[in-house]
């Protein structure tokens, strides 16, 4: 994979960039410094050209434009001069070698979960549980709306019928579906673990299933929790319901 397509896919993938990065400190804003600068100028024009030119306008009108102008300059002015803001140019070196630190670090972080060859294990807050790499009958992702975001699950169905289930937010993400795809070699590896890419559209997708049955199947047989905006981050349940 080519370096500019290496550093979209994690911008597309792993949304790196509609966040800004804290690293050892220092905050990382993925823009330009130019177009604070810009902006500023801009806002200082506009608020002298309120308070100086006729512009018929009602006073207060005035005043209130007045007061956000220069609240939204005296933010750029403290960004620009916050000694803990780093600026990096989109496009740049740095931000390629930035994704790519901040990627890999994601990348190698296990969370609650430890790695064997025929087994994985989860600690949980009653102690650790143990899975078989084997015993795993069907694998199921899917999105979950939570308003203003959406967030990608996955469930973890077994043998026995008990069922892991998480989302994104866990830390250990990447390197679970990295492992998935060592065990599952038809589930490729990537940052969504196949689920459809359109914002905020409720589609589950079978990854993987034992018994080798259709999607529709899979989806009518086997037991879905309803989650909500407001479920764990990571939930053990068994037909009977939620375990942990």
């Amino acid at each position: 994979m080519k370096s500019s397509n290496f550093i979209e896919s994690i911008k597309t993938s792993y949304d790196l960039v509609q966040y800004d990065l804290i690293i050892n400190g220092e905050k990382i804003i993925f823009h330009s410094i130019w177009k604070d600068i810009f902006l500023l100028i801009v806002s200082s024009i506009s608020l002298i050209a309120f308070n100086y030119i006729d512009t018929g306008m009602h006073v207060f009108i005035i005043l209130f434009v007045s007061l956000i102008l220069i609240l939204f300059n005296v933010h750029l002015v403290v960004r620009l001069l916050n000694p803990n803001i780093h600026y990096i140019r989109p496009g740049s070196k740095e931000e390629e070698v930035m994704l790519k630190k901040s990627f890999q670090e994601a990348f190698n972080e296990t969370g609650i979960f430890d790695y064997h060859e025929s087994h994985f294990t989860i600690k949980l807050e009653s102690g650790i549980k143990t899975f078989n790499w084997d015993d795993i009958k069907t694998l199921i992702a899917y999105k979950v709306d939570c308003l203003t975001y959406d967030t990608d699950t996955l469930q973890v169905i077994f043998d026995d019928n008990y069922m892991v289930q998480f989302t994104e937010e866990i830390s250990g993400w990447l390197q679970f579906q990295h492992r998935l795809s060592k065990h599952f070699p038809s589930i490729p590896f990537t940052c969504k673990i196949g689920i459809s890419e359109i914002t905020f559209e409720k589609k589950s997708t079978v990854l993987y299933d034992k018994l080798n049955r259709s999607s529709e199947e899979v989806l009518k047989q086997e037991y879905v929790p309803e989650l909500n905006n407001q479920d764990l981050i990571f939930s053990l349940f068994d037909k009977a319901g939620k375990v942990e």
